[in-house]
């Protein structure tokens, strides 16, 4: 199968802190060794130069640096299991601050719930902000959901339709800058500047991240949103709806050099996304 372009990497080992008689197993220098011979091997012998990888199971956490920063090892693989959706949150906002530290991307491979599950509503809630806030982290690939079936079995393509609309068109690499707020009425707002436009990102934290899985979204009118950044002049704003993936509204709005940039919001529920565009 080397020849396939689908293939993404070969990937060493699946779970490796659970191997061996003891959780410490995968730290010991056997299990180093073993992969950086066996990475080596990979790249001296594979005609195709496919990425290598290894697997870290449960969260960031316990990937171990020694495996991790292997000249053979690519990209880091690992999950974002958690006790409820915040931590969810959290472990991949974690994942994708890999790179600062190991200067090679890292990838989530699986996701949802615990590992022995969660309600349904909770998995819907956790495919939709996870395929947001991986583009909006930063990450090479957004979070891979493994309840799989789920998607089939409830028609939930449109997830991932939505933010690829999103993002048609659109150029994610490097020359960013990041900036993140959680505001006093539970949105939280991530804004992405580079390459000649922002992309903005809310949530509603009382929505996504609560445990009970039947509570509707609150509706949210006459919001107003600060954006730092923006260069002195007149932008095009285009507002989306994030559940659809489609534009719900366009307006115009000036940048001076003193203070932030304030944009109002159409009504919305869960969560909202901007494009700001330079005239």
């Amino acid at each position: 199968w080397g020849h396939s372009p689908n293939l993404l990497a070969w990937k060493l080992f699946s779970e490796i802190n659970l191997t061996g008689r003891s959780s410490a197993f995968y730290q010991t220098p056997a299990m180093i060794e073993w992969h950086r011979e066996m990475a080596a091997y990979l790249h001296e012998h594979d005609p195709y130069g496919h990425l290598v990888t290894t697997h870290w199971s449960s969260n960031f956490y316990v990937i171990n640096p020694p495996i991790a920063a292997l000249d053979g090892i690519d990209l880091l693989t690992t999950d974002a299991y958690g006790g409820n959706t915040a931590q969810i949150a959290d472990f991949i906002e974690g994942t994708a601050r890999c790179p600062a530290r190991y200067s090679k991307p890292a990838v989530i491979t699986e996701f949802g719930g615990s590992p022995m599950g969660d309600s349904l509503g909770n998995l819907r809630k956790q495919l939709h902000l996870a395929n947001w806030q991986g583009v909006f982290s930063q990450m090479a690939i957004p979070p891979m959901f493994w309840w799989f079936a789920i998607v089939e079995e409830q028609e939930l393509y449109g997830e991932y339709k939505a933010v690829r609309a999103f993002m048609d068109g659109e150029d994610a690499r490097g020359g960013q800058s990041v900036e993140r707020a959680v505001r006093e009425d539970g949105l939280a707002i991530t804004v992405l500047h580079g390459r000649g436009r922002t992309l903005v990102w809310g949530y509603d934290r009382e929505y996504f991240l609560a445990d009970a899985e039947t509570v509707p979204p609150r509706e949210l009118a006459g919001v107003e949103i600060a954006v730092n950044g923006l260069r002195p002049g007149r932008y095009r704003v285009e507002h989306w709806n994030c559940a659809s993936g489609t534009v719900v509204g366009r307006g115009e709005v000036s940048a001076d050099s003193v203070g932030p940039t304030r944009i109002g919001l159409p009504t919305f529920r869960g969560d909202f996304a901007l494009k700001i565009t330079p005239l």
